[in-house]
């Protein structure tokens, strides 16, 4: 059984490319908004959930062994 991981900002300049990847090797799930994110990215993943990473909830992390946090985060105004 393949380990799985999840990969934050799946949809971006980074992150589709970490989910090509990963995939050979991995199950990847991967998160976008499409803020920032490519819409047309979303089907490189094996899951795919269109949420905000602040809105993970422990559903979306059963099973998963590894995580690729690239997404862009925003607090209180001022981009991080």
């Amino acid at each position: 059984m393949k380990s799985k991981v999840l990969i934050s900002g799946a949809c971006g300049f980074i992150g589709h490319h970490l989910v090509q990847e990963l995939k050979k090797h991995f199950f990847v799930v991967g998160v976008d908004n499409f803020i920032c994110g490519n819409p047309d990215y979303k089907d490189l993943a094996d899951r795919f959930y269109r949420k905000n990473i602040g809105t993970i909830n422990k559903k979306h992390l059963e099973g998963i062994d590894y995580v690729f946090h690239n997404d862009r985060v925003r607090i209180d105004n001022f981009d991080v």
